[in-house]
């Protein structure tokens, strides 16, 4: 017996804000079979689509936590640094 596996990972970010299209994406991944959706949101304000996104979802849901815009740096000669820009 043949098997898919349906990967879909979307998000709002500063290239697509538009949340309709978005979840159009989601939606047609739910048709073909999909069990699992990754929201990779990553600009602005990503609270208001993750509202949508679980209120209308019927799949399971996986999120990944922002990244700090700076990090400390500890630099392998035993020297601090203040911070990286990302």
């Amino acid at each position: 017996m043949l098997r898919r596996k349906i990967n879909v990972n979307l998000g709002v970010s500063r290239d697509c804000k538009d949340y309709d299209i978005e979840m159009q994406k989601v939606m047609s991944a739910v048709k073909m079979g999909a069990e699992a959706i990754m929201d990779l949101s990553s600009h602005g304000n990503t609270q208001p689509f993750r509202q949508k996104l679980t209120s209308e979802c019927p799949a399971m849901i996986g999120t990944v936590p922002r990244k700090p815009r700076r990090f400390p740096c500890f630099c392998l000669d035993g020297n601090d640094r203040q911070s990286m820009e990302t």
